[in-house]
């Protein structure tokens, strides 16, 4: 263990930086040709990097299909609940009368019946369309 120096007394002194050399060694191994095939490959990774983060950038900015055919239902989809709930409102106004025969108001059982399977069928569409259309309904060519 006498080479290695230990401690403050085996310091090298200054004027050895003189001695040291100026090129390193050829045991190196550097290789020219590898170094320019990764020079080469690292060039072309950051490209291809700038280009998949431009298109995911630009995909983050575009509206899925989704978000568009909800922004197109939503106008349909009030005017139509406004529709059926003053239509509702409406029989529900014509039931009372009949019911409590206000003014002498009549109306038959068998018009009763229909207007009352008629407000039923269409809200339960209506809530069959609204569900289908939450929960992705399968589509009519059954893909």
């Amino acid at each position: 263990m006498a080479d290695t120096p230990e401690g403050p007394d085996n310091l090298v002194p200054l004027d050895a930086i003189g001695q040291a050399p100026i090129r390193p060694p050829d045991a190196l191994d550097y290789n020219l040709e590898a170094s320019a095939f990764y020079s080469d490959l690292v060039a072309r990774l950051q490209v291809e990097n700038a280009d998949l983060r431009a298109r995911v950038e630009k995909a983050e900015g575009q509206l899925t299909t989704e978000q568009v055919r909800a922004r197109m239902m939503e106008p349909w989809a009030d005017k139509v609940f406004v529709f059926v709930s003053i239509y509702c409102g409406a029989l529900l106004v014509l039931v009372l009368l009949a019911g409590f025969k206000v003014c002498d108001f009549n109306l038959s059982d068998t018009v009763l019946a229909v207007l009352a399977g008629s407000t039923a069928v269409s809200v339960i569409g209506l809530i069959g369309i609204v569900a289908s259309g939450l929960f992705g309904g399968k589509s009519p060519s059954g893909s």
